[in-house]
């Protein structure tokens, strides 16, 4: 009887991003665009459909001030995207 490595089975779900992971980038890419603010992954995070932020106050009035521009970008990249809100 021969074996087949685990690793041939598992091959398939190598290239999967969480969902999260995904919507961070997205989001972290339209702060850039729009507002030209670079935010690190490690300072955003996503729960329960909302986008938390953590960065200086002066570059949160800016992204706040441009949420509803960033919001509508990060649904037409990512259409499944749940994204209600950004703080």
């Amino acid at each position: 009887m021969s074996y087949n490595p685990i690793q041939h089975y598992l091959a398939k779900f190598a290239s999967f991003t969480p969902p999260n992971e995904s919507v961070r980038r997205a989001v972290r890419d339209m702060v850039f665009e729009v507002c030209g603010i670079t935010v690190p992954l490690e300072n955003i995070k996503v729960v329960r459909g909302t986008v938390i932020l953590s960065v200086h106050p002066i570059e949160r009035s800016e992204i706040l001030l441009n949420k509803q521009g960033i919001l509508r970008r990060v649904r037409d990249e990512i259409p499944g995207a749940l994204v209600r809100d950004i703080r």
